[in-house]
């Protein structure tokens, strides 16, 4: 089966991408670039989502993978009160699901790693079921290795 991304991201500015390595761009903050040595994927697009109204996605096994009933596609990088009406004022857990393929030609050996471009204010990520990391900050950078 294919690597299943999920994650509990309140408030949602994120761009994740999942890249090899990093180089700063002209603010002084650091992005993924391709090189000859390093492969970076934008993940950008549409993403599953669900808001967790009862927060029990944990109990309700969210991490491994979203239920099929109530998920709503969504664009990532944006908020999702800005995209969904419902959702105006909003302000718990909500969950994210993507489906993502390893690099071709990809390695044990190689690291692999999901940046976040930015998100508010706290999350954890997942990856494959298991969590993979978590950050808290409003709207700053990090990434987790897969």
């Amino acid at each position: 089966s294919s690597p299943r991304l999920s994650s509990s991201l309140p408030r949602p500015r994120a761009t994740p991408s999942l890249a090899r390595g990093h180089m700063a761009d002209t603010w002084g903050t650091l992005r993924p670039s391709d090189s000859a040595h390093r492969r970076c994927t934008q993940l950008d697009g549409l993403w599953a989502f669900i808001a967790d109204h009862k927060d029990d996605g944990h109990a309700s096994g969210f991490c491994s993978g979203l239920p099929e009933s109530g998920r709503t596609p969504i664009a990532v990088p944006a908020s999702w009160n800005e995209q969904l009406p419902e959702l105006d004022s909003f302000l718990g857990p909500a969950w994210y699901e993507r489906t993502v393929w390893a690099p071709l030609g990809l390695t044990p050996r190689q690291r692999v790693s999901l940046r976040f471009g930015s998100v508010n204010y706290s999350c954890e990520v997942y990856f494959n079921g298991e969590r993979a990391g978590a950050h808290e900050g409003g709207h700053l950078p990090f990434e987790v290795d897969v």
